[in-house]
């Protein structure tokens, strides 16, 4: 797989020192960023001041401390708190690119454990080409949610519930254990993997492995996130962090 140093996709800047503390709030101002895990790292929207530079919709900011490497996609103009670094796309890229891009780097998290920061090394962290992102990542849409604002069909022959019994998951579902492999032992790749977490349907990345677990089955944390459950759609490998519900064993 091709892949490229970070800078060469992307300018990096990085914001002059700006602090949430000395701005003023404003409903409708512009979001400024933090470092924060949480709501795309957007504390508040402030007030508009012309000495502070503005980025505009389309960037990924990139924390340097705090939640290190946690990238997000800014679509909206926003102000960049200091720490962070701000990436803006060589070539125009779609939103569904921008965000997997935001997965990519994330994926270098833990390269940063014990407090140590991403600044001196951020430019040179490994991407995949913009030719070598998979095909799906062009096909993705948004979700459709409104058919979920219809009211529900109640007649008796959907939901009568008096014929409702207790069931035990094995009785539905043939439940084994994820086999691997390890997150430190893949290479990027198309196959998802699936570990404890409770974001982005338990997928953390895409590994070069061939799929472990079939289509159509149901992942659930049994350690980290425990309980957490996802549909999986397509093929997939796992931790031994995760069970898989498969119906199609039954």
């Amino acid at each position: 797989m091709k892949m490229k140093p970070l800078n060469e996709l992307f300018s990096v800047e990085y914001p002059k020192t700006l602090v949430f503390s000395a701005m003023e709030l404003d409903d409708q101002g512009i979001n400024f960023v933090s470092s924060k895990g949480t709501n795309n790292g957007v504390v508040a929207k402030v007030q508009r001041n012309l000495d502070y530079k503005e980025y505009p919709a389309n960037v990924i900011t990139v924390p340097l401390k705090g939640t290190v490497l946690w990238a997000c996609l800014q679509t909206e103009p926003c102000y960049v708190a200091h720490q962070i670094a701000v990436l803006i796309p060589k070539v125009e890229l779609s939103t569904q690119q921008l965000m997997f891009y935001c997965l990519c780097v994330r994926q270098n998290k833990y390269r940063y454990n014990y407090g140590r920061q991403a600044d001196k090394t951020l430019k040179a962290l490994m991407l995949p080409d913009i030719s070598e992102l998979p095909s799906f990542v062009a096909g993705l849409t948004a979700p459709d949610y409104s058919e979920m604002t219809k009211p529900f069909e109640c007649g008796d022959h959907l939901f009568n519930c008096r014929a409702w019994k207790p069931f035990r998951y094995d009785e539905l579902f043939h439940i084994e254990r994820g086999t691997g492999p390890r997150k430190q032992d893949i290479q990027f790749g198309k196959t998802p993997f699936v570990t404890s977490t409770d974001m982005n349907n338990g997928i953390t990345a895409f590994c070069d492995y061939i799929p472990t677990h079939s289509s159509n089955t149901i992942s659930v944390n049994r350690n980290g996130s425990v309980g957490e459950a996802f549909y999986q759609e397509i093929s997939f490998c796992s931790t031994e962090d995760v069970h898989v519900f498969n119906p199609n064993l039954i």
